[in-house]
């Protein structure tokens, strides 16, 4: 009899059963990590824009019509956040959502993210802590 090198049928069909196991165990625990690592980005990105919109305003005396306007010109008070075109995109690359507000009541401006598309929730600049 000619032994053969290579894996019996018994030994991949319990190798595959481990690697299935495995994957639907750890799989959606790294998923949720996933998630919250994107939570924490936007909050963090929504403190700095908010602070960035107050800097402009301390420069000069108007808050910035758009978002961008932040990005733009000799002093541009972000970096390393993404920009696509016009716009300032969250971690799920939705753009930031910013409005200015006549009046300023309760704030002078909304700032927030509308969150992952999947399961969408308003994340506000002015509820983060």
């Amino acid at each position: 009899m000619i032994k053969r090198a290579g894996f019996s049928l018994m030994e991949l069909i319990i190798a595959i059963a481990i690697l299935g196991i495995l994957a639907v165990t750890v799989g959606p625990r790294l998923m949720g990590l996933l998630g919250f690592a994107k939570d924490k980005r936007v909050n963090t990105e929504l403190l700095n824009l908010k602070q960035a919109v107050f800097q402009y305003y301390a420069f000069s005396q108007t808050y910035p019509p758009k978002l961008i306007d932040l990005a733009k010109g000799k002093k541009a008070l972000i970096e390393g956040m993404n920009i696509e075109g016009e716009n300032i995109l969250d971690p799920w690359n939705q753009p930031y959502q910013y409005r200015l507000i006549k009046g300023g009541v309760p704030h002078p401006f909304d700032l927030y993210s509308m969150g992952d598309p999947s399961d969408p929730q308003k994340i506000d600049a002015w509820t983060i802590k």
